[in-house]
């Protein structure tokens, strides 16, 4: 099904169940746990690297890596070079048409960068980091959507992405990570792009008031 159409939601759900019953099936007769994890993963970059506008392969990429990262036992400089590989990775998939509308790649991005959120939640895989690595990725971050930002002002979803990294900057180091004017220029742009929510926008500039 999914050579046919490789980004049918219902045939990767199907997938993942499969591969649940044969990892089972596997357990009740080895009496020992074999693990489709490694292939899975190595599947979704197989699929992505054949459509960057997978959004079903990009879901299930996500739900895969902590448990892949937990299988290989990996230590916290290990889940540091895997998330600097995955963003560098996203990176070039979100410069290769950086005013695209695609949904599918900053969902993904989204999903990395809530490793440098300031609070716990339930999509660190890199539990560990110091908050001064987590500003440093979020500077880093800042900057290269910035760069990205130029020949691309109509793409909604990079103001929205500096608008969240400078929310969680304000969060980890108690000020935004760049001049505040800036910040008030994303704001209105993105308010223009997207007056569906413009309640949203007006929150968040109040959120992000000194």
């Amino acid at each position: 099904m999914l050579s046919l159409d490789s980004r049918n939601f219902h045939g990767w759900g199907y997938r993942s169940r499969v591969v649940e019953e044969v990892e089972k099936l596997s357990w009740k007769v080895n009496s020992s746990h074999s693990s489709m994890t490694e292939s899975e993963f190595n599947y979704t970059t197989k699929m992505i690297e054949s459509n960057l506008s997978n959004f079903s392969a990009w879901h299930r990429r996500s739900k895969l890596i902590p448990r892949l990262l937990d299988e290989r036992n990996a230590n916290h400089a290990e889940r540091k070079d895997f998330l600097n590989k995955e963003l560098e990775i996203i990176q070039r998939a979100l410069w290769a048409d950086p005013d695209s509308k695609d949904q599918s790649l900053w969902f993904y991005h989204q999903y990395l960068i809530s490793n440098f959120e300031a609070a716990p939640n339930a999509n660190k895989f890199v539990p560990d980091l110091s908050m001064n690595d987590k500003a440093e990725y979020v500077k880093t971050q800042v900057e290269d959507l910035q760069e990205m930002l130029e020949g691309a002002e109509t793409c909604k979803w990079i103001y929205q992405r500096l608008l969240d990294l400078s929310l969680m900057g304000k969060k980890l180091i108690g000020q935004w990570p760049v001049q505040s004017s800036l910040v008030e220029g994303w704001i209105a742009n993105v308010t223009k792009l997207d007056p569906l929510r413009k309640g949203r926008w007006h929150d968040l500039q109040l959120e992000l008031a000194p």
